[in-house]
C-alpha cells in the first residue's frame, strides 16, 4: 500500500491558515441542493490520504455524470509527500451542472491500481426547503 483514501469531504472551499489549521467552508452532508439547473459550481473534494512512502505522486481526476456517462471536467496534478502518514489532498474543481442526478469525482493516483471514487448527488431545491435546513432523509424524530 502506498496511497489509501481514509475518507473524503465534499465542500465549497478549504482554506489553510499560516499555522497549518484548515477551515472547511460549506460542507455537504447529503445532496447538493441548487436553486436551478444549469448552474456553475466550484466544489472542493478534500481527500484524507494515508501514505507510506515519500515522494511526488502524479494524480489525474475527473467528474462524471453517471446517467449520461458525460465527463464534466478532467485534470491532473501532483501530491508532494514529505513525511509518511496522513496527507490532505484538496482538489477544487469548477463544474457546469446541466442536470440533476448522481455524479462521481474520480481520483487516480500514480502507481495505484484502483481509483478513489467519491459519489455525490445534485438536486434542485424543492418548495418546502429553506436555506439552513437539512433535507429530510426519513420521518422526523420525536
Amino acid at each position: 500500500m502506498a496511497v489509501k483514501n481514509s475518507h473524503t469531504l465534499v465542500c465549497d472551499e478549504v482554506r489553510q491558515e499560516n499555522t497549518g489549521k484548515f477551515f472547511v467552508i460549506g460542507l455537504y452532508t447529503g445532496p447538493i441542493m441548487v436553486p436551478q439547473i444549469p448552474i456553475p459550481l466550484a466544489l472542493t473534494f478534500l481527500h484524507f490520504l494515508e501514505v507510506d512512502r515519500l515522494g511526488r505522486f502524479t494524480v489525474k481526476f475527473r467528474v462524471e455524470h453517471l446517467e449520461s456517462g458525460r465527463r464534466l471536467v478532467e485534470g491532473q496534478g501532483n501530491i508532494q509527500v514529505v513525511s509518511p502518514g496522513l496527507v490532505l489532498g484538496p482538489f477544487r474543481v469548477p463544474l457546469q451542472i446541466d442536470s440533476e442526478g448522481a455524479y462521481n469525482f474520480i481520483l487516480e493516483v500514480e502507481g495505484e491500481r484502483e481509483p478513489i471514487i467519491t459519489p455525490f448527488t445534485v438536486s434542485i431545491v424543492r418548495q418546502n426547503f429553506q436555506p439552513g435546513m437539512m433535507p429530510m432523509q426519513g420521518p422526523p424524530m420525536r
